[in-house]
């Protein structure tokens, strides 16, 4: 992906191809390219490993980022400040305004812009909803989610499927502001994408593969204007997972990795 022509790169975690494809948010061609993996960190690795990106700036609200060795020239990492304890992730306006601030003050570099939308937690109405009749559950670390339910027909697929999709919705409108603010040529994109039962798959687990899993969008957004880049240093590295991050990766379903 760092190889590929962008000025800034919008990942969508978790965001299914055909999903894209059919709600066609953007009125632009909806692509399909393959992801290195089924899963956010392994995505990370492969993806930009232990390399130096000089020219890039990162804002990001998953936490799988701090386990990759990679350094760019700044790293912004909204897990901790931004994150709404009300429903259990960094909301997408809280990237949106992030990502602003830092083209501006970084309006030579590549941007990249990962939102958690649409990953679970579904925090639209109907995904609020849902949580609140206890519909759904997201207690990870007793075994007791939506996954767990679907696989065990305690819950409807297009129940699930529905806060999927509204999750998606809920977040392009947050995208839009970005690319209206930031000039150049933008794709969104996405890490890897979700089953929902087919193959005897739930959500996204490691070691699992399946076309649903890895079938990405890749949405090209021609600006008329193109940003310069400069390169400089790469020495934004790593923290190191701390409390925070790990309390953050449990609240996301996140196991070990």
């Amino acid at each position: 992906m760092p190889d590929e022509d962008w000025d800034t790169l919008v990942i969508l975690d978790a965001c299914r191809y055909d999903l894209m494809a059919e709600l066609d948010p953007f009125d632009a061609p909806v692509e399909q390219k393959t992801s290195p993996s089924t899963y956010t960190l392994g995505y990370l690795r492969e993806t930009f490993g232990d390399a130096d990106f000089p020219e890039i700036v990162f804002v990001t609200a998953n936490p799988n980022f701090e386990s990759i060795p990679a350094r760019f020239h700044e790293r912004v990492t909204l897990w901790d400040d931004e994150w709404d304890e009300n429903v259990g992730v960094t909301p997408p306006e809280a990237v949106t305004e992030a990502a602003i601030e830092t083209y501006q003050e970084y309006p030579h570099k590549r941007l990249i812009v990962h939102y958690m939308q649409p990953h679970y937690p579904f925090i639209g109405d109907l995904g609020r909803q849902l949580a609140e009749e206890g519909t759904i559950h997201y207690e990870y670390a007793h075994g007791d989610d939506f996954w767990r339910q679907l696989e065990q027909d305690d819950v409807d697929e297009a129940c699930i499927w529905d806060a999927y999709k509204e999750n998606l919705e809920l977040v392009i409108p947050h995208v839009e502001d970005l690319l209206e603010a930031v000039p150049g040529r933008t794709v969104v994109t996405s890490d890897h994408g979700n089953e929902f039962g087919r193959f005897g798959i739930y959500g996204h687990p490691d070691g699992a593969h399946s076309p649903g899993l890895v079938r990405i969008p890749w949405v090209v957004l021609d600006d008329q204007e193109r940003r310069s880049t400069t390169s400089g240093t790469a020495t934004a590295g790593p923290i190191g997972e701390d409390d925070v991050v790990a309390q953050r990766l449990a609240d996301l379903g996140y196991a070990d990795t």
